[in-house]
């Protein structure tokens, strides 16, 4: 290592960077392991315009040494060991992965921060390109990669503005940051040219107060990042986190803001290329008509929208409208017709929500029938109906002079701006179809993305039934759901066993932690969901494992490959039985699973001995997080303990020194990647022989090898 200090080189970055944490949830957790945070809120207003070109130096050279892994840890290590750190980051390094190709992601946060129209200035001209300072190699032998041609890179930034007392009139100003115009930075030497590019991806206004003239503000940020025309090496802003920032009071001028909003994030307006993936809205209070209006939105074909968080958000809803949210949520997660490039709904949090077996009732059937679920909101349930339980999806087209009412009756009130808008819509699709909820006499309930379900009469419609294979069904549509801390709502084992019975034995992850279950609990769960990939029981004080087993001996045991226990009250013994069906000793079928978390748990140097053994003989599970042995702990101790403490230390050595970073196998390469790399060599002006060709689409593979997680920072 050369003389000189990293420190010296990046000085406006001592004490501002930090880590993420990331024990809420499995989604936090990945996104910590990858990012490095700026806290902006301790630097000098004066100083933020060189601690960001010492961010993005820093960032350059971690690219750099992309061709060094073990190089590229060493420098990372160094840097959360030095005084750049917020009280030294040790407490979450080792979920930390710095070989990662995507570490670090950049999260640049203001929060608490008095934002000023120069402050975003500063940020807009870096967003926008600027001179990069070059550091020197911080070791000994290793050179910063070189390129023979222009290379360019896209850097995806995510951008903090929490509790910044954000107003209308920063909003639009934080527009043009958003939506930067790229000048190309270049860095390097006359054989060395990189261009970079910074991208925000990812916006966090969280706690910020949303009302009318702020959301439409921000509706107008999502629009005209939908609208602008992307670059070659411009990188969409695909997630927005609005938590704990808008009121569930209606007024007109709210409610039609919150509607903008809405239509913005999902794209419901269809002439803009919406590029939203990731949407939180947690831990605001919403009301039913919130409700609606953002499930209603669900529906629209095109959206783009993958993951959304609901969580701690029907906590204020009244008890009597609260089943209705959840209905509303049937209604948003029934199967679509698909459309070409439509990937859907991926992801759902829905923690920390109050669920009781009625409300649980009222989501299955309407999940079963809708029809009748809309007209006992209309308390309407006469024999003149056209009944579409088990039946085909019903489409519609709706005329020009189409009059839309709030109930089947001309009595009710017209929705005169609700006609503008589908009249609108109809206007940029042709042969624009809408969706037939139910309909009673002649009249048709149609729902309308971003607001909810109105009447027309039938004589302003050409309906029909879409008979098409896997369109009709009774169960909800969802890959991965999110349930934590569901106990703290007060909700019952029972309801959120209905619950996720809904989906049809369709979920692929499912994520329940801090909920109070038990093995018989779990058991009931799981038994309508066989093909899980992912299970994530972490804090659920779960103690026994044998149902657990049982259940990883049949389809369960061929699908899931995460499985996550850390924090419960498991013992040697049920760890016994585990690794006993890791070994292939329990069953004849082996379970395919991956990875192991059991932290935190009373697994002690014997539960160690068996997960050795298991790890021995299975060469499928790559990951496994145990307890770090604590020489420290403050906790009286028996006279005994410090003899266990040091067999359980022994152990864990022997577990890390024969498995840590095992080769297990390897993969070969998708042929994108294998053409990758010879582009790649043809840039250096390497000889592409026909031998070497050959041998890289033959043997070239990524290697497969074990980690071991020694956790000692769980919450």
């Amino acid at each position: 290592m050369t003389g000189h200090s990293l420190v010296d080189e990046v000085a406006e970055l001592r004490g501002l960077l930090s880590l993420l944490p990331g024990h809420d949830s499995a989604a936090e957790r990945k996104a910590a392991s990858l990012s490095l945070v700026v806290n902006f809120r301790l630097a000098a207003p004066r100083s933020v315009a060189k601690a960001l070109a010492s961010v993005a130096a820093v960032e350059s050279y971690s690219q750099s040494l992309q061709r060094y892994p073990l190089v590229k840890q060493a420098f990372w290590e160094q840097v959360l060991a030095s005084d750049l750190m917020v009280g030294g980051g040790k407490a979450h390094r080792q979920q930390l992965q710095p070989r990662h190709e995507q570490f670090p992601r950049l999260v640049l946060d203001f929060s608490r921060c008095k934002l000023t129209a120069e402050l975003l200035e500063t940020l807009e001209r870096f967003l926008a390109g600027s001179e990069t300072q070059q550091l020197q190699s911080q070791f000994s032998g290793v050179e910063v990669e070189g390129w023979k041609v222009v290379t360019t890179r896209a850097v995806p930034v995510a951008l903090r503005f929490v509790r910044s007392r954000l107003t209308a009139d920063l909003i639009r100003k934080l527009q043009a940051v958003v939506m930067a115009e790229r000048v190309e930075t270049v860095t390097g030497g006359k054989s060395a040219t990189m261009t970079v590019t910074y991208c925000v991806t990812s916006l966090d206004l969280s706690e910020n107060a949303m009302k009318a003239d702020e959301l439409t503000a921000l509706a107008e940020l999502l629009d005209g990042c939908s609208r602008r025309s992307l670059g070659r090496w411009d990188l969409p802003l695909e997630e927005l986190v609005l938590e704990n920032a808008v009121n569930r009071t209606l007024t007109t001028e709210s409610w039609d803001a919150f509607r903008a909003f809405v239509i913005a994030a999902f794209g419901v307006a269809g002439d803009s290329r919406n590029s939203l993936k990731r949407l939180s809205l947690a831990n605001n209070s919403l009301s039913c008509r919130h409700v609606a209006c953002i499930c209603s939105a669900l529906r629209f074909e095109d959206t783009s929208i993958e993951e959304l968080s609901l969580a701690d958000t029907l906590s204020l809803v009244d008890s009597a409208d609260r089943g209705t949210c959840w209905q509303w949520l049937a209604i948003g997660l029934r199967p679509t017709i698909p459309r070409d490039g439509r990937s859907g709904l991926r992801r759902l949090d829905l923690s920390g929500n109050p669920l009781f077996p009625l409300e649980s009732d009222a989501w299955l059937n309407c999940l079963r029938d809708p029809q009748m679920t809309v007209l006992q909101w209309h308390q309407d349930t006469a024999s003149q109906t056209r009944s579409n339980r088990g039946g085909a999806a019903i489409r519609c087209l709706l005329s020009s002079s189409t009059e839309l009412y709030s109930s089947p009756s001309e009595a009710s009130p017209r929705l005169h701006t609700i006609e503008k808008e589908v009249q609108e819509a109809n206007l940029r699709a042709e042969s624009k179809e809408w969706e037939v909820l139910a309909s009673l006499d002649s009249w048709l309930c149609v729902v309308v993305p971003g607001f909810g379900v109105v009447w027309t009469q039938a004589k302003h419609a050409m309906s029909w039934e879409h008979n098409e294979e896997g369109v009709a069904s009774a169960s909800a549509v969802l890959s991965e759901l999110v349930m934590n801390d569901m106990a703290a709502s007060m909700a019952t084992t029972e309801a959120l066993e209905s619950f996720v019975g809904g989906f049809g034995g369709r979920l692929q992850s499912l994520e329940l932690r801090r909920n109070a279950l038990s093995a018989m609990d779990l058991d009931a769960i799981l038994a309508g969901c066989r093909q899980l990939h992912t299970l994530d029981v972490e804090g659920c004080r779960i103690l026994q494992l044998q149902l657990l087993v049982d259940a990883l001996s049949g389809d369960l045991g061929q699908h899931l490959r995460t499985l996550n226990l850390n924090a419960n009250l498991v013992g040697a013994d049920a760890v016994n039985v585990l690794a006993a069906a890791l070994r292939g000793l329990a069953h004849d079928h082996v379970p395919i699973l991956q990875e192991l978390r059991v932290a935190h748990n009373e697994i002690g140097a014997n539960g160690v001995r068996h997960l050795h053994a298991a790890l021995e003989a299975n060469k499928k599970l790559m990951l496994l997080e145990l307890d770090l042995p604590n020489e420290g702990a403050d906790a009286p101790r028996r006279p005994d303990d410090d003899e266990y403490i040091q067999l359980y230390r022994t152990r864990c050595v022997r577990l890390d020194v024969s498995f840590q970073n095992e080769l297990l196998g390897v993969s070969p390469l998708p042929l994108d990647r294998k053409f990758a790399f010879l582009l790649v060599l043809n840039a250096r002006d390497a000889v592409l022989d026909r031998g070497i060709c050959s041998a890289i689409f033959d043997f070239a593979a990524d290697e497969k090898r074990r980690r071991i997680l020694w956790n000692s920072a769980h919450s």
